[in-house]
C-alpha cells in the first residue's frame, strides 16, 4: 500500500489521504495497521454494513478535548472535520492522553499562534509517539528540551541580527552542540565572534567551527579562547611563509599544507629560510617548498640548529667559491655547479692552500673548476701536501671535458637538488 502514489494519482497531498483513511477507520471501512509506514487492511463492506449502520465512533465522542482545543486557539476557531480526524487519530490510534495532546498544543500555539496547522502539532505528536514517551512529565520534558534549544538557536539568530524564530534544522544543530558535544553555551557566544569573515553569517559554518571545537577538545570557553589564539597565531606564521612566495592567498588547503609542515617537526625558522631561498630562486609554488621541506625531513634536517648550520655552510662554500671567481676576474655569483665541485675538495680535505694554488694554475682553461679538480686529484696521487711540492712538481696533462654525473654527488647537494644558494 503506498499513500504517496494514490496522493499523485488523486492530486492530493499524502496528509489528506491519511485523513481520509483515519475516517474511514472511524466508519470501520478499513483498518489502520501501521502509521509509520502508514499500512491498512480493507474491511469487507457489506460485513461492515450489517454490523453497523454508522461510523463506529462519534465524531464528537471527544468534544470535552475538542472544546479544550478550541480555547487554545481564542474560542473563534472552530476545528473542521479534518482537524478533528487528527484528535480522534491521537486518541483511538496513538493512545495519546487528552491531557498530553492539549500540553502539546498549546505549546505549539505559543510558538507558532492561533494560526497554527494541525498538520504540525500532528508532527510532534508523531515524535512523541514515536520516542513512546506516553506519561506527561516526560512529555514536558521533550517540551522544556525543544525551548531550550529553540532559545539557545535563538540567541544566535539575534546576534545576527535576524529577526525569526529558528528552524528545525537549526535547533537540531543546537542540541547536537551541546547534548551530543557537550559545547558550553558561553563557548557557542565564543565561536560567533569567528564569522566575521564572511557576509551572511549561517549555522552551517558555524557548525564547522564548532565541529574544530570539539575535534580539539576545547569544549570550555578558556579552552576555547586558547584554542582561537592558537588558530590565530598558526594563520599569521602562514601568512608570513606563503607573503615570501609572492604574497600568495591564504587559504585553508595552505593552512593545511602549513600544518603538515609543523607535523614534520620543522618550525618557523626552518619553513622561512626555506621560503626565502626558493623566491631568490624564483620558484614560488607551494609545492616547491613543501618538495624541499620533504627531502629536508629525509635527511634528518630538521631543527633550526642544523638548519642554520646548513644555511651557514651554504654560504661559507658560495663565499670560497667567490674568492677563485675573482682569481680569473670573473665579476658574477657562483652557481651550483662550481659549488659542487668544490664542496667535493673540501670533503677530500685538499689543503685551501694549494686550492688556491690549483685554480691559479687553471687560469687559461676553458673549464677552470674542471682543470683545476683534476690538478688536485694529481696532487693527492703524487702525496702533495704543501705549496712548496705542488710548485716543484711537474702537472700531469689531461683532458679536462667532464660530464656532470662525473662530479662526485655529495650529500650535501642532495639536499637542495639544484639551487644555487640552499
Amino acid at each position: 500500500y503506498n499513500t504517496t502514489k494514490m496522493a499523485a494519482n488523486l492530486s492530493m497531498s499524502e496528509e489528506e489521504i491519511k485523513i481520509a483513511f483515519t475516517y474511514w477507520a472511524q466508519c470501520n471501512l478499513v483498518e489502520i495497521i501501521k502509521r509509520r509506514p502508514f499500512e491498512v487492511r480493507y474491511n469487507n463492506i457489506k460485513q461492515t454494513m450489517q454490523k453497523s449502520k454508522g461510523p463506529r465512533v462519534n465524531l464528537y465522542t471527544h468534544q470535552p478535548l475538542v472544546l479544550e482545543l478550541q480555547k487554545q486557539f481564542g474560542g473563534r476557531r472552530l476545528l473542521g472535520s479534518g482537524e478533528l480526524n487528527y484528535v480522534m487519530e491521537w486518541v483511538d490510534e496513538w493512545k495519546v492522553a487528552p491531557e498530553i495532546i492539549t500540553l502539546v498544543s498549546a505549546w505549539c500555539v505559543k510558538m507558532k499562534g492561533v494560526r497554527v496547522r494541525f498538520s504540525y502539532i500532528n508532527k510532534v505528536l508523531g515524535d512523541i509517539y514515536d520516542q513512546d514517551l506516553i506519561k506527561y512529565n516526560q512529555v514536558e520534558a521533550y517540551i522544556n528540551d525543544i525551548e531550550k534549544r529553540m532559545s539557545g538557536a535563538n540567541s544566535i539568530l539575534k546576534a545576527w541580527s535576524i529577526n525569526r524564530l529558528p528552524t528545525v534544522a537549526e535547533s537540531v544543530l543546537y542540541r547536537k552542540w551541546t547534548a551530543e558535544y557537550g559545547i558550553q553555551e558561553e563557548t557557542i557566544q565564543e565561536a560567533l565572534k569567528r564569522m566575521t569573515s564572511i557576509s551572511t553569517p549561517n549555522f552551517n559554518y558555524l557548525d564547522e567551527i564548532i565541529k574544530a571545537l570539539f575535534k580539539n577538545n576545547a569544549k570550555t570557553l578558556q579552552s576555547a579562547v586558547k584554542y582561537f589564539k592558537e588558530q590565530d597565531i598558526l594563520r599569521s606564521n602562514a601568512k608570513e611563509v606563503f607573503s615570501r612566495l609572492g604574497n600568495l592567498r591564504i587559504t585553508e588547503g595552505r593552512i593545511s599544507l602549513y600544518e603538515d609542515w609543523l607535523a614534520l617537526g620543522f618550525k618557523q625558522y626552518a619553513i622561512l629560510k626555506a621560503a626565502d631561498a626558493l623566491s631568490r630562486e624564483g620558484n614560488k609554488t607551494p609545492d616547491d617548498l613543501n618538495n624541499i621541506l620533504e627531502r629536508w625531513h629525509k635527511n634528518n634536517l630538521i631543527t633550526d640548529k642544523d638548519i642554520a648550520n646548513y644555511m651557514k655552510s651554504i654560504q661559507d662554500s658560495t663565499n670560497q667559491v667567490s674568492v677563485l671567481l675573482e682569481l680569473w676576474d670573473e665579476r658574477r655569483a657562483p652557481n651550483n655547479y662550481e659549488r659542487r665541485i668544490y664542496n667535493t675538495w673540501i670533503q677530500k680535505k685538499h689543503p685551501k692552500e694549494l686550492i688556491i694554488l690549483a685554480c691559479k694554475k687553471a687560469e687559461k682553461a676553458k673549464d677552470k673548476m674542471v682543470y683545476a679538480d683534476k690538478i688536485l686529484s694529481n696532487w693527492s696521487e703524487m702525496n702533495i701536501k704543501t705549496l712548496e711540492q705542488a710548485e716543484n712538481a711537474v702537472i700531469i696533462k689531461t683532458d679536462t671535458s667532464v660530464k656532470d654525473n662525473d662530479i662526485p654527488d655529495d650529500d650535501y647537494f642532495k639536499l637542495h637538488n639544484s639551487w644555487s644558494d640552499i
